[in-house]
């Protein structure tokens, strides 16, 4: 049960019931396991909701930071990647939930507590991205657009309609910086 679906397919349950009203038997249903595989696995609900977290950042941090170093593709298409990966896949079902301010809060906690630097080590992998390519002259104006990029990225992710908007809008954010 640690396969990228099954993270999905629980932050999904936690995205549609919220945090204190989805049971154990919702994410056994939705993983097709028995409420008692659930509870060998994880012992508690909270136990469960840390491993989603936990797993659903760790792995949205690595392959945001793959998507970056994909060389063989055009630097613009590799921050839509990035971004994509780390906000976008979330914008949809963040979007229909009337959970999604709880979740928020709980991924973000998760975030500052396990990996306090990723948005610094984002920025900063963007940074050197622009300096490698000759995007920007000087560190510091690629130092600032990339701190810009993310926190429009991150905006957009609220504001979007779905998946398709935000990558569109962050796109649009792209060609306007880059």
């Amino acid at each position: 049960m640690e396969q990228n679906s099954d993270i999905h397919d629980v932050f999904a349950v936690f995205a549609l019931y919220g945090l204190r009203k989805t049971s154990m038997d919702n994410v056994a249903t939705a993983l097709s396991v028995s409420r008692q595989t659930l509870y060998k696995k994880f012992g508690t609900k909270e136990e469960l909701i840390h491993w989603m977290v936990s797993e659903l950042v760790k792995r949205r941090i690595e392959l945001a930071t793959q998507a970056l170093e994909d060389i063989s593709l055009p630097v613009k298409q590799r921050l839509l990647k990035s971004f994509d990966i780390r906000i976008g896949q979330f914008v949809e079902p963040l979007r229909s939930s009337p959970h999604s301010n709880e979740i928020l809060s709980l991924v973000d906690k998760a975030c500052k507590k396990n990996y306090p630097d990723s948005v610094e080590k984002l920025i900063a992998q963007i940074t050197e991205i622009f300096l490698k390519e000759k995007i920007f002259p000087d560190r510091q104006q690629a130092e600032d657009t990339a701190y810009i990029l993310q926190y429009a990225a991150q905006g957009l992710m609220l504001s979007s309609e779905n998946r398709s908007s935000y990558l569109k809008n962050l796109e649009r954010v792209l060609n306007r910086l880059i």
